[in-house]
């Protein structure tokens, strides 16, 4: 069923609705949580909030065709309103792993046996972290929640231009540290930009 149909059911008042959406979205949100907090209870307890708020307030709601970067953006005010800390606060791991990655099965037909991609994998997870906290949630929204920029930008409250920058610089980044076996799984990352 579409998110935007789900959308106006829920603000209708169907709870049906609002459950399907929260069960499609609960793990996303989790994760995109986790990145602001190493706390487990307090992202859980972060996301029940946002449930009930959505919840009470779902008659005033506005329409969206983009479930997802709504309600991610509704988390990260939520976390930031109750924490009241620095904006842009990112825990230290960013849990890069073959199971969000989605490695391309071509690479692995070439050769590259699963051992060499995990330790590319984890160099590569290694190289995420030493970016800045903007730079990894940038990359983590674009390449692993697959958002476009202006969704990105209205999650973070900045404009689409300064995400651009933002990712620009993380890529470029990336390049300058990168080991030469690491170049094909960054060129596949940077081949999804150039199509998107």
């Amino acid at each position: 069923m579409d998110e935007s149909y789900l959308w106006n059911l829920f603000r209708e008042g169907d709870g049906s609705a609002f459950d399907t959406l929260i069960a499609r979205h609960y793990r996303v949100l989790y994760h995109y949580g986790s990145k602001f907090s190493d706390d487990e209870d307090f992202v859980k307890d972060c996301i029940q909030d946002l449930c009930v708020d959505l919840w009470r307030n779902r008659s005033t709601l506005s329409a969206t065709e983009h479930v997802k970067p709504y309600l991610l953006k509704a988390l990260r005010r939520k976390i930031i309103s109750t924490r009241q800390k620095p904006m842009y606060r990112l825990t230290e791991r960013l849990p890069f792993d073959a199971y969000e990655l989605e490695i391309e099965n071509s690479a692995l037909d070439k050769g590259i046996d699963e051992e060499t991609t995990q330790a590319q994998l984890q160099r590569l997870n290694q190289l995420i972290e030493s970016l800045s906290p903007r730079q990894r949630e940038v990359v983590y929204l674009r390449y692993f929640q697959n958002l476009d920029f202006e969704e990105i930008s209205t999650i973070m409250n900045v404009n689409t231009q300064s995400v651009r920058n933002l990712l620009y610089q993380a890529i470029k980044t990336l390049r300058q540290h990168l080991l030469l076996p690491l170049l094909p799984l960054l060129l596949s990352l940077c081949e999804k930009e150039t199509y998107a």
